[in-house]
């Protein structure tokens, strides 16, 4: 979608695997790939747009084509006290809106949890479904998710 977000990989690719613009109306027709890696794009997309997302990458793969997903807005799996706090603060923050005690500020866009992406890969028709944590050592671990195209061409 932005010229930007391609900065670092843009020097490595040939001009005609770049492809810039809206998903998948961008992809010149008739064209599949082998891969098609998302990077941070699931945040701003409720659930219905995002399996919407997900089924037009399959439509662009070839069968067998994989659909691979960093997300920078996994919902890491936490304690039930933390949980518990978490579900208060929420809470909290609804009703003191409600009676603009409180200003919750700009949303910034859906967290997911691991089920909750398995399931959007599985409701877009993906087969092979892996996922897993990807760095910590020198950093934050990011989640990553792929699905595969059946062989038949169809997810």
């Amino acid at each position: 979608m932005a010229e930007a977000a391609l900065r670092w990989i843009k020097p490595e690719l040939p001009p005609d695997r770049v492809h810039l613009g809206p998903f998948p109306r961008c992809i010149p027709a008739g064209r599949r790939f082998d891969l098609i890696y998302l990077s941070a794009v699931d945040y701003c997309l409720d659930t219905p747009d995002f399996i919407g997302l997900l089924s037009g990458v399959a439509s662009c793969l070839t069968p067998g084509g994989k659909c691979l997903l960093l997300s920078a807005s996994f919902d890491q799996p936490l304690p039930p006290w933390q949980r518990t706090v978490r579900a208060a603060k929420q809470v909290a923050a609804v009703l003191l809106g409600a009676v603009k005690l409180y200003d919750r500020g700009q949303f910034w866009g859906w967290l997911r949890t691991r089920e909750d992406y398995r399931q959007a890969f599985s409701q877009a028709g993906y087969v092979g479904i892996k996922d897993g944590l990807t760095g910590g050592e020198r950093g934050p671990e990011t989640y990553w998710i792929e699905g595969r195209v059946a062989r038949g061409g169809r997810a």
